[in-house]
């Protein structure tokens, strides 16, 4: 008998540590989106932030360059589910899930206080624009102000519930509200490019990207333009944000940790600077170098 169990505790001994590592390489975490971007389905072809993120899970199980930090190896794979939600609900659903995470966030310290965020940005985007139909070039003055909304009360803009455009320009919204349409709901970011172009709204808060993406997307051929906005020549940078707990915090390390595998930060520098064009990447350079630089 005292043989048999001997014997049991050298088999469990055995067994339970492997059971353990073998538990410990995957980690489930829960996607939340306005639409199907970030669930796998897209290759990220015309999408910087998808790419990016596609790059993230292709190498977060490479040895990483011992020159760059974080130091920890991650040997984690990542078990993503997606669950389509507003970006309003996005955040109450961030503090009531362990282990779900949003993509392309703005740092704030509102934020700070309930997510994990990322080291390392996902993206890094020219500053917004005023987007605007080119027929409507004559109501607007570049570059554009919120002084213009002052001076012509008929003049109506629209921007997505529960985004962050800045400390500026989201100070500039909430003084100019009566004249500012906010849209909230699934898909926000193209509804409001719809409403631009049935004349709900003369103008919208936007990258200039992204609605010539889904103009092209949609096959629409309305000539838009873009006008800077006064004081605001900010780089817009987005981070992966997790839940503010041990699994959150995990699911960032993993992320953290692919971006110093070998190649990745030429990789990212040069996917952004391919995606935005000769004049938006001379903005973007100095900065997304410097990401890299220590």
């Amino acid at each position: 008998m005292r043989v048999l169990r001997i014997i049991l505790v050298l088999i469990f001994g055995l067994i339970i540590p492997f059971a353990t590592s073998a538990k410990d390489k995957t980690l489930e975490m829960v996607i939340l989106g306005e639409n199907d971007t970030y669930s796998g389905a897209n290759d990220g072809e015309d999408n910087i932030i998808v790419s990016v993120w596609n790059m993230i899970l292709a190498k977060s199980q490479k040895p990483k360059a011992k020159s760059q930090k974080p130091k920890a190896k991650s040997q984690t794979q990542l078990i993503i589910d997606y669950q389509q939600v507003s970006m309003s609900r996005s955040w109450s659903e961030l503090i009531r899930l362990d282990n779900a995470c949003v993509m392309n966030k703005l740092i704030t310290a509102d934020r700070l206080a309930i997510a994990e965020y990322s080291h390392y940005p996902l993206s890094v985007f020219p500053p917004v624009r005023l987007i605007t139909l080119a027929s409507n070039k004559s109501r607007f003055t570049s570059p554009f102000s919120f002084q213009q909304l002052e001076n012509n009360p008929d003049l109506k803009l629209g921007v997505v519930k529960s985004r962050t455009y800045g400390v500026e320009l989201d100070n500039q919204i909430v003084k100019h509200a009566a004249q500012v349409f906010t849209r909230g709901g699934v898909d926000s970011s193209d509804k409001l490019v719809d409403m631009l172009l049935v004349g709900r709204v003369d103008g919208i808060l936007e990258y200039t990207l992204s609605v010539e993406d889904y103009l092209q997307d949609e096959g629409l051929d309305d000539k838009i333009i873009a006008l800077p906005i006064e004081n605001n020549a900010a780089l817009m940078i987005g981070y992966m944000a997790c839940s503010k707990t041990t699994k959150g915090l995990a699911i960032i390390d993993v992320i953290d940790s692919s971006y110093a595998t070998s190649g990745f930060s030429q990789q990212y520098i040069e996917m952004h600077l391919n995606h935005f064009g000769q004049v938006e990447a001379e903005i973007l350079k100095p900065k997304l170098e410097s990401l890299f630089a220590n």
